[in-house]
């Protein structure tokens, strides 16, 4: 059954929120990752959360082109 984005959407905001202080309710699919203030570690701590709940890989190739929350929802379907 595949992941619906709203699924996805939900965890990557507990997942973000737990890393940074940000209100979920700012993390959209067209939000980039700076517009938390995340940097690059923050945003790793953010891709290694998504890959332990989802059980996935994000290769660090593919890790460099998620600009946005959306990104990072489109991957995760896809995986």
């Amino acid at each position: 059954m595949p992941l619906k984005p709203s699924d996805v959407l939900d965890a990557i905001r507990k997942i973000t929120a737990d890393l940074i202080e940000v209100d979920q309710a700012r993390i959209v699919p067209t939000a980039r990752w700076e517009d938390f203030g995340a940097d690059r570690y923050d945003l790793f701590g953010i891709l290694n959360g998504i890959q332990t709940h989802y059980r996935i890989k994000i290769p660090d190739d593919d890790a460099f082109e998620m600009a946005t929350v959306g990104d990072l929802i489109a991957f995760v379907q896809a995986a």
